[in-house]
């Protein structure tokens, strides 16, 4: 009768939505109609594809076909015109249109859906009602925005599903993916653990990671630490002004490179800028990647990805999935760390998103050009670029990109405050002398124009765990020697001269 009301056609979402039940009541007792009907009549079943599925129920009561990705649920189920029209003759006025009192979970209170509840895996390997919500769960723990057809495939890949059931010559399949599927729609729209950030895309939210830790998806961690500019100073030996004028600029922009030498600590700073913002060293609205000569648009925003069964479809990159798992939690701020961010080339990588990351047009939507889906950058979105000043190999950043960011030199901290204790501290003469000589030779190279100030030595070379027990000689040899051997390639004199002005001073130190 509803399925007359509404139009002959529909997936079990829509009539869940519309009528009331769960998509479990409709799932299961359209194949019990069938099998009974089948039996009465002698109607012949639909043979199966395999010895395991000899006969198909459904296909006696409908048609069918996968559901667009606009339209709610997966499959669409049509009455056969025949049954259509032998209903038309038949009295329906005592069965009620709307579910007078919406079962809670009707998997389970049906006693012809009992092998569809549980929390294990049916008699052919495909998991029941709880353990199917668990493992969508266990997927998206992760953090990542997944489509069902992701998720579906995670938790194959996951050895969770034997072979038997995930063969795609068998009856298993469909009823594994229809199972996965009526567990999406759960945890969104019933149990409110996960959140659709766009059409079928899903990401996990508070809830559901408090959820997961419940049950024992996710261990339970202590509260997240606090983090201030105490804690900042303390560890990126910065000057306060400085640090200052970097929050600044990154709030004005909302886009920021640090740029500088080797060893000024551009990496390491990234991510506690992103705790300074944050208040706290929360990991999980981080998200670190690296630039190199063959990122492309495809890695980043959408690209084209095998799937099962053979061919391709376009599935987001890493910047977008990001940019939906910040967009779903809009309360708070995401940090996107971009690692030699002049390694590839910006505006191929970025495509049409080289506008959107700009401040006066977060928000703004585009359509992206492989999958027609319309995206933004959300507001609580920052970008925190790296870029190495003292590489000849790299080309110029582009202007384009230039425009969109804030650029903040990171400069050597030989002689922060800070750092001179923690040097002093270790209790290392010969270190102490070698710190010493490195400033010296930070204003040789920055006075030769050949070089300049994004080529001094940064303090990141003698930021040592104890691990060396001569910690001055080896960073001679095994760092800076080969760095000024390169800076002074067409001059081997010059940097040979400058190399035994450092081991001059390590060794006057020691005689001291």
């Amino acid at each position: 009768k509803r399925m007359k009301d509404i139009g002959g056609a529909a997936t079990c979402s829509q009539l869940s939505e519309k009528y009331g039940e769960k998509m479990g009541f409709y799932l299961s007792n359209g194949p019990s109609a069938a099998d009974r009907i089948a039996k009465v009549s002698g109607c012949p079943l639909m043979p199966g594809r395999s010895e395991s599925n000899k006969n198909r129920l459904w296909p006696v009561l409908f048609v069918g076909k996968d559901a667009p990705k606009e339209v709610s649920g997966s499959y669409i189920w049509k009455l056969r015109t025949e049954l259509s029209e032998a209903l038309d003759e038949v009295d329906l006025s005592r069965i009620p249109l709307y579910a007078e009192h919406p079962v809670e979970n009707p998997v389970a209170e049906d006693e012809s859906t009992q092998e569809f509840a549980g929390d294990g895996y049916d008699e052919e390997g495909v998991p029941k009602a709880a353990l199917a919500k668990e493992l969508v769960l266990e997927v998206l723990a992760g953090g990542d925005v997944l489509s069902n057809k992701e998720i579906l495939g995670r938790i194959a890949d996951g050895g969770r599903i034997s072979d038997d059931a995930l063969d795609v010559m068998d009856k298993r399949r469909p009823r594994y993916e229809t199972r996965v599927r009526w567990a999406i729609e759960q945890l969104y729209k019933k149990d409110g653990f996960i959140d659709k950030v766009e059409t079928g895309m899903y990401v996990i939210n508070a809830r559901g990671i408090a959820r997961c830790r419940e049950i024992g998806l996710i261990e339970t961690v202590e509260e997240i630490a606090p983090y201030g500019k105490d804690d900042f100073l303390r560890e990126v030996y910065m000057r306060e002004a400085d640090m200052k004028t970097l929050v600044s600029q990154l709030k004005r922009k909302m886009n920021v490179i640090l740029q500088g030498a080797p060893g000024t600590g551009k990496t390491y700073a990234a991510k506690r800028l992103a705790y300074l913002m944050m208040g706290k060293r929360d990991d999980s609205r981080v998200k670190v990647v690296q630039f190199h000569q063959s990122t492309a648009y495809d890695d980043f925003v959408c690209g084209y990805r095998p799937v099962e069964g053979g061919g391709y479809e376009p599935r987001a990159g890493v910047f977008v999935q990001f940019c939906r798992k910040a967009a779903s939690d809009p309360g708070r701020d995401y940090f996107f760390i971009i690692d030699e961010i002049n390694r590839a080339n910006i505006s191929k990588v970025f495509g049409e998103l080289l506008m959107l990351i700009e401040k006066d047009h977060r928000e703004d939507k585009v359509t992206l050009a492989l999958n027609n889906e319309k995206f933004g950058v959300p507001s609580n979105v920052y970008i925190i670029g790296m870029m190495n000043t003292a590489d000849r190999g790299l080309a110029l950043i582009d202007y384009a990109l230039r425009r969109r960011f804030a650029f903040f030199e990171m400069k050597p901290a030989l002689e922060n405050p800070a750092f001179r204790a923690a040097v002093e501290e270790a209790g290392d003469s010969r270190l102490i002398a070698l710190v010493d000589a490195v400033v010296d030779l930070n204003d040789t190279i920055a006075a030769d124009p050949a070089l300049g100030r994004g080529f001094r030595i940064g303090h990141s070379y003698f930021c040592d765990d104890g691990s060396e027990d001569d910690v001055a000689q080896a960073s001679i040899r095994f760092e800076i020697a080969p760095l000024l051997e390169e800076y002074w390639f067409d001059d081997p004199d010059r940097a040979e001269t400058e190399i035994r002005r450092l081991e001059d001073a390590v060794r006057e130190s020691d005689e001291q």
